[in-house]
């Protein structure tokens, strides 16, 4: 849970090459950025993404860059294909001096032998040892090395919206509890909150099963929240042992309330199809008057007008997600999610692999970070003291994210994108979720995870609907066993999870 979280991780990392890795506080005397060296380091740089100017005599970034830290950068950014076009030049034995890869190449390469161990070289990087977690190390690791650099995780931005002028027109409150939540959505759907005579509203929405952003019952996520459990395919630790959320009882609990719940008639019909926000639209719309969604889905940018437009007098308030008999948690974090991890090939020119670790290190914090995150400092943004306030032309520089390769601090950085939008981002940042472990976990060999999780999903789908009967819950975890070999996933989730500490 938020609030029991757990870092076994200190002795695993602490036994490193003998490095303490989280001090923050070892300093090796380098060159002061930007003083001139007889030639400049040339750097290739390959990551997934989008967004890039035509020209890189566009990008003010890479020109600040590659002035600051005196080399001379090429940064690709492909959008189509990328996995594939990596794997093409690892395999002809090209590879890039650094660039991203997904979880599968990291530990590919890694068994090749082909990656760098970043390990004998972390003291040249004091400020991304002071913003990475140690949870965030064991991410890019591999057999006990640190094989890539993993970028760190965004913050949640989901919570539950609620229609409050539908509550007044009923004389109902905000609701606190499962058992308001139900009521609230069936009067939403029965009793016409909009006064338009017309049978057109339900109560509860949210993204669908393959939504963007969204995975499985993951929509549902502060239902499951208030019985203590996630969706499903989730592994975290409860009473000093790892569970697989779909074999906990209270997930069994969970689903037989949602069942229910659907069975009332005031769930979209729609629930677990919606994707490409067209729960968000049938929100906009009045069809909706519950619906799970991002803050940043729901009011940035010129959605807040999109809404007024076509319901003037919608008014949307985020609330606290319903309390229940395991309590009541806004879905989940996964403390082994990362947007992306950035590796180099063992084999790189030393001046190329310390030309890197200068790059990481400067654009980690500081004015590096600002760089990436907000632009050129009087042209961009303006500072006085901490505070950054954003000037028109930071619009103009939408692809920076692709620069934030040790990621950034993002309650700062959607203050100053959005600063007419903080109550929203920390309302939603303030919920408490369930640690979770589950992108920790290594794929083991031969255990096909696409065709458990098709399974899975679609049987729970089932369940809710009412298709299949409860009974049968019992015989759907058997098969799990049977035919998808669980047992074998859970294994290597329980030895990981010893491993980095979190259980015995």
């Amino acid at each position: 849970m938020k609030k029991q979280m757990k870092y076994g991780l200190a002795a695993v990392l602490l036994g490193l090459a003998g490095m303490t890795l989280l001090s923050g506080c070892q300093k090796k005397e380098t060159k002061e950025i930007g003083q001139e060296n007889a030639d400049k380091v040339k750097l290739e740089v390959l990551v997934e993404g989008a967004g890039m100017p035509a020209s890189s005599d566009e990008d003010p970034i890479l020109d600040a860059l590659n002035e600051r830290l005196n080399m001379d950068m090429n940064f690709s950014v492909v959008q189509n294909e990328y996995s594939n076009q990596l794997n093409v030049r690892v395999a002809g034995g090209n590879p890039p001096d650094l660039f991203s890869l997904n979880y599968e190449q990291m530990h590919t390469y890694a068994e090749q032998d082909l990656l760098l161990d970043w390990t004998p070289y972390l003291d040249q990087m004091p400020h991304v040892q002071e913003v990475l977690k140690q949870e965030d190390w064991v991410k890019g690791m591999v057999n006990g090395k640190i094989v890539a650099l993993s970028k760190r995780p965004f913050i949640k931005l989901h919570s539950l919206w609620v229609r409050k002028d539908w509550l007044d027109a009923l004389g109902l409150e905000v609701p606190k509890t499962l058992e308001d939540l139900v009521n609230v959505s069936v009067a939403f759907t029965k009793q016409d909150p909009d006064g338009n005579g017309v049978d057109d509203t339900y109560g509860f929405t949210a993204p669908g099963m393959t939504a963007a952003g969204s995975q499985g019952l993951f929509g549902l996520s502060p239902v499951f929240g208030a019985f203590g459990t996630t969706q499903e395919g989730q592994f975290y630790v409860k009473d000093g042992k790892a569970v697989y959320s779909t074999e906990d009882p209270a997930f069994r609990d969970a689903i037989e309330f949602i069942r229910s719940f659907i069975a009332t008639g005031s769930v979209d019909p729609e629930l677990v199809v919606n994707k490409n926000f067209s729960e968000r639209d049938k929100a906009f719309r009045g069809e909706a008057g519950i619906i799970y969604i991002a803050w940043t889905d729901m009011v940035k940018g010129n959605l807040q007008e999109q809404m007024k437009a076509v319901n003037p007098d919608a008014e949307w308030i985020q609330i606290e997600p319903p309390a229940g008999p395991g309590g009541s948690y806004d879905g989940f974090i996964d403390l082994g999610d990362t947007p992306n991890r950035y590796a180099m090939p063992k084999d790189i020119a030393p001046e190329k692999r310390d030309q890197v670790l200068k790059l990481m290190d400067y654009i980690a914090s500081g004015e590096g970070l600002d760089l990436v995150c907000y632009g050129v400092e009087g042209v961009h943004y303006k500072k006085e003291g901490d505070q950054i306030t954003a000037l028109p032309a930071m619009s103009d520089i939408t692809w920076s994210y692709n620069y934030q390769l040790v990621g950034r601090d993002d309650v700062p950085y959607y203050g100053v994108k959005y600063p007419t939008l903080t109550e929203y981002r920390d309302f939603a940042y303030g919920l408490d979720r369930i640690n979770v472990y589950t992108n920790l976990i290594q794929i083991p060999d031969k255990f096909n995870i696409v065709d458990l999780r098709s399974y899975e999903q679609q049987e729970l789908v089932n369940f809710i609907y009412g298709k299949r009967d409860m009974d049968e819950f019992d015989d759907f975890l058997k098969t799990l066993e049977d035919t998808y070999h669980l047992s074998t996933y859970k294994a290597a989730a329980e030895s990981t999870l010893k491993e980095c500490g979190y259980i015995k």
